[in-house]
Order: C-alpha cells, then sequence, then structure tokens
C-alpha cells in the first residue's frame, strides 16, 4: 500500500457536499472536495512521487445509466487537472447491491470479483473516492490492482468517518 491522502472527515459541511456531488451532480461541491485532496496530495507528495494515472472508483454500468455521471470521475478529473495526471478509468464494477446505507457489517462482504481491470494498469496509481466509511471498497480495489500487477496503489478521498483508518 502507498501513501492515502484523505483531507476531511465525514460530517456537517463535508457530508453536505458530498451528498450535493453524489445525488444533485453539483460540480461547485466536486471543485471544492477536489481542492482539498490537491491540497493534501501536494503537501504529502514530491512531484515525482505522483502516481502515473488516477483510477476513480467505478460505478456499475446500471448505476452509471441511472444517476447520469460518476461522482469520483468528476473528483479525479479536478485533482487530475490541476496535477497534470492522466484520469483512467479501467476499473469496472459489476452490478450489485450499493454500499451507501450499509451496516458495516454488510460492506464487509464485498466480493473480490466485484472489480476488474478491462485494460492493463498503470505500475503507479491513486485510487479515488468521495468517502471511505470501512475501507472495505478501497481494501477490494487495491487488492485487484495488485493481482492486475499494480505495484504500487495510493488511496485518495475527499473524506472519511471517524473510524475508517481505525480498522483499514
Amino acid at each position: 500500500m502507498g501513501i492515502a491522502a484523505v483531507p476531511f472527515i465525514y460530517r456537517d459541511d463535508t457530508l453536505r457536499l458530498v451528498s450535493a456531488l453524489k445525488f444533485q451532480n453539483n460540480f461547485r461541491s466536486a471543485r471544492t472536495l477536489a481542492y482539498g485532496i490537491l491540497q493534501q496530495v501536494q503537501d504529502i507528495y514530491d512531484q515525482d512521487q505522483y502516481p502515473d494515472a488516477i483510477v476513480p472508483t467505478p460505478l456499475s454500468w446500471q448505476r452509471h445509466v441511472v444517476r447520469g455521471y460518476n461522482q469520483t470521475e468528476r473528483l479525479a478529473n479536478e485533482v487530475g487537472k490541476a496535477l497534470n495526471i492522466p484520469v483512467v478509468s479501467h476499473l469496472s464494477r459489476k452490478h450489485g447491491p450499493t454500499q451507501h446505507g450499509n451496516t458495516k457489517t454488510a460492506r464487509k462482504s464485498l466480493p473480490i470479483s466485484t472489480f476488474k481491470f478491462r485494460r492493463p494498469p498503470p505500475k503507479h496509481i491513486a485510487l479515488i473516492d468521495d468517502v471511505i466509511t470501512t475501507g472495505t471498497t478501497m481494501s477490494v480495489m487495491a487488492k485487484v490492482c495488485h493481482r492486475a500487477g499494480v505495484h504500487r496503489v495510493d488511496l485518495w478521498a475527499a473524506c472519511r468517518t471517524p473510524e475508517a483508518f481505525s480498522e483499514f
């Protein structure tokens, strides 16, 4: 595992920003949350350590059709543009129940077969998500990345629940 950059705690204003991004397609929320990620990444990394690509957490194609967009792609595109890092959506997700609203136990049962790479991935990537709740989604995606030949996986997210990294 590489570096984790998660600038905000998921409560109050950040909860409202994530909800506006996720359920209302609010571009300003995406920019605000991405700016937090960008600032932390710039504080943590030397420029020569940046990943080769940013990989947004995928939605299943069915959920993407219903929502009309992927909120993590919005975050990834904002951060990628600012850092001059390509965003690649080579990771796909099988359709299944959403993690949103699941209990901690239900979240932890996410099978590794949920995700797969459609193309060979770069050697160093940053996975990006809007919220890390239990860390399960990121952990499963990181395992899939390593199995696909990724050497280093960094984790970037806009925010996390207070307990997220205590169990990650």
